[in-house]
């Protein structure tokens, strides 16, 4: 019998056929399938395609292998590849007060919003497109602060973020005290932001 039907054979014996409907079957057999193949690193609409189903469906497989077979290493290990394709922080977009991220995966927008709640005591902002969230500055770096165990990746992250967040404040006091290099900050935002 090969390793995925084992695997399989294993968690119906183990915990009953009837337990899992056909929907739950088929997310595991894809949980099992990422082990080898990387499948969800693939976007919903990448997946969609590859499946033969809805990028809403997709998004739900996503969440629903997060919470029924991921165990806990696992589960955050999704906000560790998150933090990786963010590594840089020319890869934040961002306004004034919040860092905005567009994330296909509901289960690390779940992960997020759990965080942001027990270390932050606050949420994400969403828009009226469920995938882009927007998240207080101060909130994300606590966030990454908490969450880091001592990951050099995102300790450099966080030194980033704080630094261009300093530098952001010095400008916008000279741009307010120097009327003429307010322009300029402009300028430099619509730069930084493309």
């Amino acid at each position: 019998m090969c390793d995925i039907s084992k695997k399989i054979y294993d968690k119906i014996t183990t915990d009953g056929l009837y337990t899992y409907n056909k929907t739950d079957l088929y997310d595991y057999i894809i949980y099992l399938l990422d082990k080898e193949k990387r499948l969800l690193d693939k976007s919903n609409d990448e997946l969609s395609r590859l499946l033969k189903i809805s990028p809403s469906k997709v998004s739900a497989l996503r969440a629903n292998i997060s919470v029924k077979f991921m165990n806990d290493s696992e589960y955050e290990s999704l906000f560790i590849d998150f933090l990786s394709q963010i590594s840089n922080s020319k890869n934040i977009k961002e306004d004034e007060t919040h860092y905005i991220f567009t994330i296909e995966d509901k289960a690390i927008r779940n992960f997020i919003e759990a965080k942001l709640k027990k270390q932050c005591d606050n949420t994400a902002d969403y828009t009226l497109n469920k995938e882009k969230i927007k998240i207080l500055k101060s909130d994300f770096i606590t966030l990454l602060q908490k969450v880091s165990d001592d990951d050099l990746n995102t300790k450099k992250l966080i030194k980033q973020l704080e630094a261009k967040n300093s530098l952001d404040k010095a400008l916008g006091v000279i741009a307010e005290l120097i009327p003429a290099f307010k322009k300029a900050k402009n300028i430099y935002e619509i730069i930084e932001n493309h």
